[in-house]
């Protein structure tokens, strides 16, 4: 049964969405040699993993939770798995065909491409890191990253997950082999060339985020959230690169630290995320935020270089951040209207039978 839209994850998710987008502003300038400005490096490149891998793992985060709150009782999984994956790809093939035409025209010769042709299906499948694991190549992509395949492997895992997860007397064990699971990849890397962009730590925010929903009152109680906030200004401000030892695990525990803080703010902050502008941009981004996941990195990657030149002063850099990011936003509103109309005609039951 789907529930009402939850305000504290419809605010995580806008957070998460945008803190994406501008991380990829950032390693975009950085690839091409365009100067950021350096409050802007100083703030988001911390935590080793920078700001947009927290934002990843909290987004690993939140499909668990709303996972586990949506879809707590045994179902059949044949229609989930169905109904999620075509959510997943048929977007992903809309918005890879204007991108395609437009690479083609800038190279003549790119679809005579054997890397194009030999690793595309990867990506159009969402299989991303398949390639990426066997091969350690990374596959012709256009929309989209490796967080789409760990998702999708992550849906075809949930119904083994709940039953798992539901039964409360061995909940404990279950969880510990799962954290364990990740906390070894962290040191040993396996199923992935690289421990950081992994199944298993996919699969370890999932399941933290299923305990956060499971927990959330305990989890979002005022006391508890003061005392997170403060551990994750702790860790940003002192161990922003090395803690105990790991490189990885201060945006680790940052993470499990931000996600109820920021659960909660909605609800400590009524009177201003009430505000018209505010539930219009919130809601608005959580409308598309998949259409932005797919198209950000490339329309950055597209126009940046044209549009800034290497050493921009700080106010045209802020201006191009905002420019790029209402371009995001309206261009994923446009390409939204044949996706949720292709999305429509898949989805609909006995839509076949009726015509």
């Amino acid at each position: 049964m789907r529930r009402t839209k939850d305000e504290g994850y419809q605010f995580i998710r806008f957070i998460l969405t945008w803190t994406i987008v501008v991380h990829h502003v950032l390693t975009t300038s950085d690839a091409q040699g365009i100067r950021a400005p350096f409050l802007l490096h100083l703030i988001f490149f911390r935590l080793s993993g920078r700001f947009g891998q927290l934002a990843v793992s909290m987004f690993f985060m939140l499909s668990g939770a709303l996972l586990w709150r949506n879809h707590p009782e045994r179902e059949d999984p044949l229609p989930f798995w169905k109904h999620r994956f075509l959510k997943m790809l048929v977007p992903l093939w809309i918005c890879t065909v204007p991108f395609l035409l437009i690479e083609t025209v800038r190279d003549p010769e790119l679809l005579r491409s054997g890397y194009l042709r030999g690793t595309l299906l990867f990506n159009l499948l969402g299989m991303d890191m398949v390639p990426f694991v066997l091969w350690v190549t990374y596959p012709y992509h256009l929309c989209g990253e490796w967080f789409t395949s760990v998702i999708l492997a992550l849906y075809l895992l949930y119904p083994l997950l709940r039953r798992g997860f539901a039964e409360k007397r061995t909940r404990a064990v279950f969880c510990i082999c799962i954290f364990s699971l990740c906390a070894v990849n962290l040191k040993i890397g396996f199923l992935t060339e690289n421990d950081w962009f992994s199944y298993s730590r996919g699969l370890f925010f999932f399941l933290a985020g299923m305990l956060f929903e499971e927990y959330r009152d305990r989890l979002a109680d005022r006391k508890v959230t003061a005392a997170l906030a403060g551990c994750f200004l702790a860790i940003f401000v002192f161990f922003g690169r090395s803690f105990l030892g790991s490189g990885r695990l201060p945006n680790v525990v940052s993470a499990l630290c931000a996600f109820p803080v920021l659960y909660r703010l909605p609800g400590m902050l009524k009177k201003f995320f009430a505000l018209p502008f505010v539930r219009k941009a919130v809601d608005g981004t959580c409308d598309l935020n998949y259409l932005i996941y797919l198209t950000h990195h490339y329309l950055i990657e597209l126009l940046m270089p044209v549009l800034l030149p290497e050493k921009p002063g700080t106010a045209l850099f802020y201006l191009f951040t905002a420019g790029i990011c209402a371009l995001i936003f309206g261009y994923s509103a446009l390409i939204a209207v044949p996706v949720n109309a292709a999305l429509k005609r898949c989805l609909t039951p006995g839509r076949k039978a009726a015509a």
